[in-house]
C-alpha cells in the first residue's frame, strides 16, 4: 500500500500475495545458503545490533 494515500500500489498489493512472495524467497534463500553453508563459504551476520556494529561485523566475516 502506498504510504500517504493507503491504496494499493499494484494488483498484487495484498496479504496473501506478500505471504507467498516471502515463502519463495526464503526457500531460494535456504538453496542458495545451503550451498554456500556446504563449500565451508557461508558468513552470517546479526543484523539486529545498531549499524555500526553489523557493518564490522560484515566486514570481519568477509576477511
Amino acid at each position: 500500500m502506498h504510504a500517504r494515500v493507503g491504496k494499493p500500489v499494484r494488483a498484487d498489493d495484498n496479504e496473501e500475495a506478500l505471504s507467498v512472495r516471502l515463502t519463495a524467497y526464503a526457500n531460494e534463500i535456504r538453496l542458495l545458503s545451503d550451498c554456500y553453508a556446504a563449500k565451508g563459504l557461508l558468513r552470517t551476520v546479526d543484523a539486529s545490533h545498531p549499524v555500526d556494529y553489523v557493518t564490522a561485523a560484515r566486514v570481519q566475516a568477509m576477511e
